[in-house]
């Protein structure tokens, strides 16, 4: 388990040229749902990314598990 993070804003995320987005764990199931079905809203802020031009999102199984398909 991770013991550090880094913070970012979403502005600072979005003008990055590209973006890479790793999503392990059954624990971000919903999260993962709402930030690719949900409205784009500050209400959840990853929901931003479906605005950007160049964003690569990595899910495994669990993560993934409540999306259609």
């Amino acid at each position: 388990m991770p013991t550090h993070a880094i913070t970012l804003t979403v502005p600072a995320i979005l003008s990055a040229e590209k973006i890479l987005c790793i999503v392990p764990r059954e624990r971000k199931k919903e999260i993962v749902l709402r930030t690719l079905e949900g409205p784009i809203t500050a209400e959840r802020p990853a929901s931003f990314l479906r605005r950007h031009r160049d964003v690569h999102l990595f899910l495994d199984a669990e993560s993934a598990s409540l999306l259609p398909g």
